[in-house]
């Protein structure tokens, strides 16, 4: 690992100074690159380095000489984390992206180099926080700026900017399926429901920012792996995790969710709002079909479920716009595939065959009314995913 004297002496403070880390990732052993046959020096990092190390505590960590990424963290302790990826480095980037925010969920992590430049929506994570195209020795410089001096990121030269730049849509479905999901555990609360069940939740906050919440049980149920950085992050945060919730680990593709939710000791109370957020389109028809009926058959005429689907047509290819035919792709090099998909005029009967009922099923058009004309805003909806809103018929209705 480089150390200060690297570059050059400067006067501020130690304790003024910002800790700047920069990696040089190891690529995966399957893979075949440069360095099998050469070890280059990491003259990029060097000169991205160079333009904040006379403000900053900058090291470099070679991780092709040295892989002890958990003790450099543990002993320099950094504020900010760049790491340069070609190719053949970002699934192991990923990875120690995902490895760093488990670590220290405040630490600023970027991306950058060749592949960040070419594929930037490669990294687009909730472990990146931000991913700089082209050469970044300027760009890298007024992050670390803006950084040191508290402001926001918009507007620096040479980022990418998430979200309206992937696909100019995605964010907009994204905020509005938020806000009409928060409704749900918000309106379940204020009628003194006794569950709010989160299916996915990955690193959903609804459990912890939803006024009144705690008054609840709320229920979280995962993948293994992504429960586990969860919990991580929350004692982190919270240091521990929340009396007011339970933690269920499944893999929905393998598992059954009915036996996973018996042997945690879940209790179904008299009224549940379900949640099953951005889900559906990675996992199996078989799996689906198999949670909704579990669903439906622990449900009571007042429980409630709300999950999101795309169009069948966007899945099977058979009706995908050019915007969609980048997110799918987008998904797809990620390693999460889409698989699922629904018509909206097949939702009913669909529900219905399961044991629930349709309320509501909502797109764009209903979006676009009911929460940006309203409010004076113009912004693009992703027209793909679709909310539905539905109640199980349950043990009262057949009773």
């Amino acid at each position: 690992m480089c150390q200060r004297s690297c570059f050059p002496s400067h006067s501020i403070e130690e304790d003024d100074l910002m800790s700047i880390l920069l990696i040089e990732p190891s690529k995966a052993l399957v893979t075949i690159g440069g360095e099998d046959v050469l070890m280059y020096e990491p003259l990029a990092l060097e000169y991205v380095a160079a333009g904040t190390a006379d403000e900053h505590d900058v090291q470099i960590l070679d991780m092709r000489l040295e892989p002890d990424l958990e003790g450099v963290l543990g002993l320099f302790r950094p504020d900010v984390i760049g790491i340069t990826a070609y190719t053949v480095n970002v699934k192991t980037v990923r990875r120690l992206f995902q490895a760093i925010k488990a670590w220290r969920p405040e630490t600023l992590t970027e991306a950058g180099g060749h592949h960040a430049t070419m594929v930037p929506e490669d990294f687009v994570s909730p472990a990146i926080d931000l991913i700089a195209l082209g050469e970044g020795v300027f760009t890298f410089q007024e992050i670390v700026r803006r950084r040191d001096k508290g402001e926001g990121f918009d507007g620096i030269p040479g980022l990418f900017a998430l979200g309206e730049q992937l696909t100019p849509d995605v964010m907009g479905g994204l905020l509005c399926r938020m806000r009409y999901i928060d409704d749900a555990p918000s309106g379940a609360l204020e009628e003194g429901w006794g569950q709010v069940v989160i299916m996915g939740a990955g690193l959903d906050t609804r459990p912890y920012r939803v006024r009144g919440v705690e008054t609840t049980q709320v229920v979280e149920i995962d993948h293994p792996a992504a429960q586990t950085l969860k919990k991580v992050c929350l004692r982190r945060a919270l240091g521990g995790l929340p009396a007011h919730g339970l933690f269920i680990r499944v893999d929905l593709d393998r598992q059954c969710l009915d036996d996973a939710m018996r042997s945690s000791g879940f209790q179904p109370r008299e009224r549940i709002c379900f949640i099953w957020e951005g889900v559906t389109q990675y996992i199996t028809a078989e799996a689906v079909d198999a949670t909704l009926r579990t669903i439906s058959r622990i449900m009571g005429v007042e429980t409630t479920i709300v999950f999101t689907y795309i169009w069948r047509g966007i899945i099977d290819g058979s009706a995908r716009s050019q915007a969609e035919e980048r997110i799918v792709a987008s998904a797809h090099r990620l390693g999460l595939p889409w698989i699922f998909g629904l018509e909206p005029v097949d939702i009913r009967p669909y529900l219905a065959e399961r044991g629930l009922l349709l309320v509501e099923d909502l797109g764009a058009d209903e979006y676009r009314e009911r929460y940006l004309a309203s409010a004076g805003r113009r912004m693009n909806v992703f027209e793909g995913e679709r909310i539905v809103l539905a109640r199980g018929v349950g043990k009262h209705a057949q009773a």
